[in-house]
């Protein structure tokens, strides 16, 4: 049986594009995926005339017309051919009025709504539109951007210690908000309750609410999303999948589906190797996993196999939202 000198479990994103850097860099790699296709929850299905996303239906970090972004730029890296379609706004925010609402209207489409905001590309668009839907916004909502703008800087020195001179002393503002919350972050900065609504958006993408995610981490997603806008390849999440799946057997990787990781196999102490689907044995150097931590060491090893660490980290983690999605297929026009 061939050793790997790596060995990727699921080809979801994250496993897709660890497989690719690995056979990039002339490692063998091997990748296994239970599913009969790559991309995980950027995949789609059909039901009758509609096709369906399970998860991903745009992306940030994709770029502008005229400037890339870092998810193009890394299909750029790998040589991935992927045709992408970009969007001009970063969200629209439509909350119905309810009883007791002071402040509502009826919007274009009949509806009476509190908040109706379209809201633009580009940090200074961003912030005069959300000023214009809650006045006194402008300010906090800027100083906002330009944290993120540090967090992204502190991040770059963090990857590339000779990049950037000094250390993380040179961010102090950052350590100082590191396990705040994003409801705690824009009371500091004095944003209104009805502008964190709107800024507070992409909550929902994230499974837990503003009075409990991490500021700096939603400020790292929103700024990539307000910096160039959303993208999403035009053959939808099948796109993107397949062409990692090529890159990775171009450089000479293996790709096995249905192929579903049992067990891991230790020896000494360290995993040497896996069962797939109950059998057959692959043994490795090293191992990726793109999967819960939970899943992992609950599903994959031995309860005393697991580090006392990893025991330690995965009992202080809280769990989060548990959501349901529901695929809704119209008979009706939009305008019937």
């Amino acid at each position: 049986m061939k050793t790997y000198d790596v060995v990727v479990i699921g080809a979801g994103n994250g496993g897709l594009a660890a497989a690719a850097t690995c056979a990039k860099a002339g490692l063998s790699t091997l990748l296994l995926e239970r599913h009969n296709i790559p991309g995980g929850s950027a995949s789609s299905f059909v039901r009758g005339r509609f096709e369906f996303e399970p998860s991903l239906h745009e992306l940030c970090g994709v770029g502008a017309p005229d400037k890339t972004g870092s998810v193009e730029d890394m299909f750029n890296r790998f040589g991935g051919d992927v045709d992408w379609f970009i969007h001009d706004s970063t969200f629209r925010l439509v909350v119905p009025a309810k009883e007791g609402d002071t402040d509502t209207f009826i919007n274009e489409d009949g509806i009476e709504v509190t908040v109706d905001a379209r809201m633009p590309v580009g940090f200074e668009a961003f912030a005069k539109k959300l000023d214009e839907l809650v006045p006194g916004s402008y300010e906090s909502c800027t100083e906002a951007f330009r944290l993120g703008g540090r967090l992204f800087a502190a991040y770059d020195a963090l990857d590339n210690p000779k990049k950037l001179p000094g250390s993380l002393k040179d961010f102090p503002n950052i350590m100082r908000m590191v396990s705040h919350t994003m409801k705690e972050g824009l009371d500091a900065l004095g944003m209104p309750k009805k502008a964190q609504d709107i800024f507070n958006t992409y909550w929902c993408y994230m499974g837990s609410p503003a009075s409990q995610f991490d500021f700096l981490y939603y400020l790292t997603v929103l700024y990539s999303y307000v910096q160039n806008g959303t993208g999403i390849p035009k053959l939808r999440s099948h796109e993107m999948s397949l062409a990692l799946d090529k890159v990775i057997r171009d450089a000479g990787g293996d790709i096995w589906y249905n192929s579903e990781v049992t067990k891991v196999l230790m020896k000494n102490g360290k995993p040497a190797g896996v069962i797939i689907n109950g059998n057959k044995e692959v043994f490795s150097k090293y191992f990726i996993c793109n999967s819960s931590p939970n899943k992992v060491w609950n599903d994959l090893f031995e309860a005393k196999e697991v580090p006392e660490k990893q025991l330690k980290m995965l009992n202080a983690r809280k769990t989060a939202c548990a959501l349901t999605t529901v695929y809704l297929g119209m008979n009706k026009t939009i305008e019937e």
